[in-house]
């Protein structure tokens, strides 16, 4: 066999390997978070609904307070949770949702509020479904770490006279 032979055959070899490859991540369906746009759109949402919650008079108090630095770093939490749950390449470096929200008191209501924010900023950037939906079932199920069950159930008036 002579090299250039060789080196064609080296060649084709290759070119079926990379076609192969190609095929396969061609079947593979993208990543809710390729999907929304990667890094720089998860954090544009971000951006435009974190300052909703602290619009909203029946959500502002949960916010109020918090010192500049605070926000920024709880910004970056919500970009990191979103990205890493939405199959990108982040970390997120937060407390457990449960531990970052208890004490805080957060009610049903703010909660499904907080979420009707989350759609209006979606509208905003004509995020559409499936993506739309994907999105809102990930936030969803972090529902129970995040509502206040003690106050959500409070303790009906007692019945014995006293």
């Amino acid at each position: 066999m002579t090299a250039n032979r060789r080196v064609c055959l080296v060649f084709l070899a290759l070119v079926l390997l990379a076609t192969s490859v190609w095929a396969q991540d061609a079947a593979k369906p993208k990543s809710l978070y390729l999907r929304l746009g990667g890094y720089d759109m998860i954090a544009a949402i971000v951006d435009d609904f974190v300052p909703r919650l602290g619009k909203d008079p029946v959500i502002a108090p949960l916010v109020a307070g918090m010192s500049l630095d605070h926000k920024k770093r709880n910004r970056q939490l919500v970009i990191e949770l979103i990205c890493e749950a939405a199959g990108g390449p982040c970390v997120y470096t937060g407390r457990t949702m449960q531990s970052a929200h208890v004490g805080l008191g957060i009610t049903e209501e703010q909660f499904k509020l907080a979420g009707g924010h989350m759609i209006e900023t979606l509208d905003k950037f004509k995020v559409v479904d499936p993506e739309r939906s994907e999105l809102m079932g990930m936030i969803g199920k972090l529902q129970p770490d995040i509502v206040d069950q003690k106050k959500e159930q409070a303790p009906a008036a007692s019945a014995t006279p006293r």
